[in-house]
């Protein structure tokens, strides 16, 4: 379902304001390239800018990051995909061409062409270490192409619920800390059945971790019974548990119940905050998404959520046209009462004017019962994908034992 939302255009740029045109900038709590970093801005930010001093000028950005960048990775125009490749295009040099390339990138995450071009360019200039971080970049956009919105498995007590039975022979119930960690080989190879990927991460209320599945257990099911589950080593209370291709060079923040920072839109609204992002919920189901410019909080119009009580845990982004939110619930199936739900939202501007779409996914349910219909997580399609890259393919027998 692909939901139109409404967006107020802001203003003209005043003279103050300027835009991150290199991949990168490290904003520094001095004027100086050896003082302490205190947040990074990636190309498309919005600035607003101060005095300048040997090479940096004073800048904060709507997220809340201020301090000191290099002037000279500012730029008065806001950048563009297509300003980006006629550069690339125009380039004398590999070299040239490949720094306009990684800036159209850092751009333009999910746009598999454009990444095409730079493991091309990469190559030519036997850069290989830098070309295979590309191919796994190009992968985990084209996975993403295929499935933004999951899989996701409910993450309850520091349990990632999966929907199965149990594995044979495991009984335990919690973590075992005196149990010995298997071979890495095992542990990509429990991950990638269940995600297309080496790897999980658990996105919650304390933020993303990477997760490593080593100890199955047999936990209680909400449905009744019991059901397959692994007990994360990391602590998390709730959240999901997802593909590290989902969330790969994304900034991941948990949101938090606030007061609002704007003029809510009904009475007794709950507001979740992590700026630039704010989540507004209204009622049972009725929520919308504000986004903070240098112009202030703007709201996207109402939407409404699949399950009643939803509550957003995070919010995640690969550039600054576009974020994902994760949401939590209580389950609403009547054949399995008091489980746990997640499902994502995402939102995303076009370049220049234009109004923002907002996309509802899939919701993904944490208890298990036989014959009690769920989402399942099913293989993407040219998967594995692995013999693309130098490891291989060869990842071992996925032991639960």
């Amino acid at each position: 379902m692909l939901l139109v939302a409404l967006f107020a255009s802001a203003p003209a740029a005043a003279d103050g304001v300027r835009y991150v045109k290199a991949s990168r900038v490290r904003v520094r709590a001095e004027p100086s390239q050896l003082a302490e970093i205190v947040g990074v801005l990636r190309i498309g930010a919005e600035v607003r800018v101060g005095d300048e001093r040997e090479g940096m000028v004073r800048l904060s950005s709507p997220a809340g990051v201020e301090g000191w960048g290099r002037a000279s990775l500012l730029t008065r125009k806001r950048p563009s995909l297509s300003a980006l490749l006629s550069r690339a295009d125009a380039a004398r040099s590999p070299s040239a061409r490949r720094l306009w390339l990684e800036r159209a990138t850092a751009y333009a995450p999910t746009d598999t062409k454009v990444i095409t071009r730079l493991i091309a360019v990469l190559g030519e200039l036997g850069d290989q270490e830098a070309a295979h971080v590309a191919q796994k970049g190009l992968i985990a956009a084209e996975r993403r192409a295929l499935s933004w919105d999951g899989p996701l498995y409910p993450i309850r007590e520091n349990l990632a619920l999966l929907p199965r039975e149990c594995h044979a022979g495991i009984t335990r119930r919690v973590r075992e800390l005196l149990l010995p960690e298997p071979p890495l080989e095992t542990l990509r190879a429990r991950a990638f059945p269940l995600v297309s990927s080496g790897k999980v991460v658990s996105v919650t209320e304390t933020g993303y971790r990477t997760q490593r599945l080593d100890q199955p257990v047999c936990a209680t099911s909400a449905c009744g019974g019991t059901q397959a589950a692994f007990a994360l080593p990391r602590r998390a209370r709730t959240g999901a548990l997802v593909p590290s291709w989902l969330v790969a060079g994304h900034t991941v923040a948990p949101l938090a119940e606030e007061r609002a920072p704007f003029e809510v839109g009904c009475k007794g609204s709950r507001v979740f905050v992590a700026t630039p992002y704010a989540v507004e919920r209204c009622g049972a189901r009725r929520f919308r998404l504000h986004r903070h410019t240098l112009e202030g909080w703007s709201p996207l119009r109402w939407q409404e959520a699949p399950r009643d009580g939803a509550i957003p845990v995070a919010h995640f982004s690969e550039d600054e046209r576009r974020v994902v939110v994760l949401f939590r619930a209580k389950g609403a199936r009547a054949c399995c009462p008091g489980e746990r739900e997640v499902f994502l939202w995402r939102a995303t501007w076009p370049e220049g004017s234009g109004a923002p779409t907002l996309e509802a996914g899939r919701v993904y349910s944490g208890g298990f019962k036989a014959g009690c219909e769920q989402e399942r997580y099913e293989p993407l399609p040219g998967e594995p994908r692995c013999e693309r890259l130098p490891e291989g393919c060869e990842l071992g027998h996925p032991q639960l034992e």
